[in-house]
């Protein structure tokens, strides 16, 4: 073989042509140490995660780029990248490794068997409330399962969907993604809190004007929540630009805390404060013309098909509801 070019490209030397497609004798070990060898940019990190020795891994990516006749990584100090031609192999071999995960899925089904890995997603309420309860149900009746559960706002959800990195999600607003389907999954309440010491604690209801002259603490842009609370104000005549919002926070749980820190009011789940109402920790106070439900919505990919446990799951998911 030809010494191979730094990028990658360099043929074969068998009378510097490349050899038929049905001469690749491609072995998915092979292929699966190169995805590991390009995610972690390590031959060590890669060969702990394959369990075999870094000499054996090093031998595998030999025959690989023998095969192909072309070098596929390139060591850059303590790094180990792709050559143009290891990012081609990468991304066909990520296809394959799926469709051979998918088989054995399939396969163990047909057996009445549910196993294997999946990666779900779900916006800060339902995620924290919803989701773990009925993964812990999935998993009792299956118990060679493993769910990965990434938490993040509505809009990282659809993107972590749209993706790929998460099969299926749930989130707290409707998704505008065309590349997203999304189907109702019950409803979520929102109500205005603040502590027992607050101005408002004493007004069971107010106008939506009030809320001009408070404090407010809200999620960050793309939360399902506050789109919700900030789309019912403006039906009501309040901009969200009239507010006084003295601090955004990346999780309901930390805005919940900042409202019981008395720092000032806030928009959150019912699910979110239940435990706090129940005690007296936070007062509800309503709002006049405001009714602050909205809908939790099961997302999937528009065009690509679920994994058998996908599917699975998502078969659980619908028959629970946001139990």
């Amino acid at each position: 073989m030809a010494k191979a070019s730094g990028n990658g490209a360099s043929r074969s030397s068998a009378g510097g042509r490349r050899p038929e497609p049905w001469r690749y004798q491609l072995d998915l070990q092979q292929l699966e140490i190169l995805t590991k060898i390009i995610e972690t940019g390590s031959f060590s990190k890669a060969a702990a995660a394959v369990y075999l020795t870094q000499p054996t891994v090093s031998t595998h990516v030999a025959t690989l780029e023998k095969t192909f006749g072309l070098r596929l990584l390139d060591r850059m100090g303590r790094r180990t990248k792709p050559t143009a031609a290891g990012q081609v192999v990468y991304s066909y071999a990520k296809k394959m490794l799926a469709l051979r995960a998918q088989a054995v899925e399939e396969v163990d089904l047909l057996l009445g068997l549910v196993r294997g890995d999946l990666t779900i997603a779900g916006s800060t309420i339902p995620g924290t409330y919803v989701l773990p309860a009925a993964i812990g149900k999935f998993v009792e009746k299956h118990a060679d399962v493993r769910i990965t559960l990434q938490l993040a706002d509505s809009d990282a959800v659809i993107d972590l969907v749209a993706s790929g990195e998460a099969e299926l999600g749930v989130t707290g607003s409707k998704p505008r993604h065309p590349e997203i389907a999304a189907e109702p999954f019950g409803e979520d309440e929102i109500v205005l809190v603040a502590p027992p010491g607050h101005a408002l604690a004493g007004e069971r209801r107010i106008t939506g004007k009030r809320l001009r002259d408070v404090s407010l603490i809200a999620r960050e842009p793309g939360s399902g929540t506050q789109r919700t609370a900030e789309d019912a104000l403006r039906r009501v005549g309040v901009s969200v630009e009239s507010l006084k919002i003295i601090c955004r926070l990346g999780s309901s749980e930390a805005v919940r805390e900042g409202v019981c820190a008395g720092i000032g009011v806030a928009f959150l789940s019912r699910r979110a404060v239940a435990d706090d109402l129940e005690s007296g920790r936070l007062r509800e106070i309503e709002v006049d013309g405001i009714r602050l439900r909205r809908p939790f919505h099961l997302v999937r990919p528009r065009r690509r098909a679920l994994s058998p446990l996908g599917r699975a799951f998502h078969e659980h998911l619908k028959a629970r509801g946001p139990a």
